[in-house]
């Protein structure tokens, strides 16, 4: 939400000039609140509670991502099955010394697009 210059001012005026670290100290309980229930829930849930984003994540017609997502997995001659199976373990933490997925390949493929749609709904860990 964006807040206007009036909003602003009123923020200013009842917090004065330590208005910066009472909204900083604000969203970073708010943060820490994400993390400890997003800590204790599984990655579907997050995925399907549509958890930490603004955008609407339930189209009425999902047809068009799952045709990009067959193109992506055929066209890296990956195989779509055993690589959801493989990232759900890895997301909710099944396999024990496995903290991390690699997507690997050339240039313009997709990779970081299909990363930061699987990431969006975290708020912790490293997405490089």
């Amino acid at each position: 939400m964006a807040m206007s210059c009036d909003d602003r001012d009123d923020i200013y005026d009842e917090y004065g000039p330590q208005w910066k670290e009472t909204a900083e100290h604000s969203i970073n309980n708010y943060i820490a609140g994400m993390l400890s229930k997003q800590l204790a829930m599984r990655f579907e849930e997050i995925l399907m509670t549509n958890y930490h984003n603004r955008q609407c994540q339930h189209p009425a017609n999902t047809l068009d991502g799952e045709y990009w997502l067959d193109q992506l997995m055929s066209a890296n001659k990956i195989n779509k099955q055993q690589f959801l199976t493989d990232l759900t373990l890895v997301m909710n933490k099944v396999c024990t010394r496995k903290n991390a997925s690699v997507i690997e390949g050339p240039t313009t493929t997709g990779k970081t697009l299909f990363v930061k749609l699987i990431a969006e709904n975290y708020i912790y860990g490293t997405v490089q």
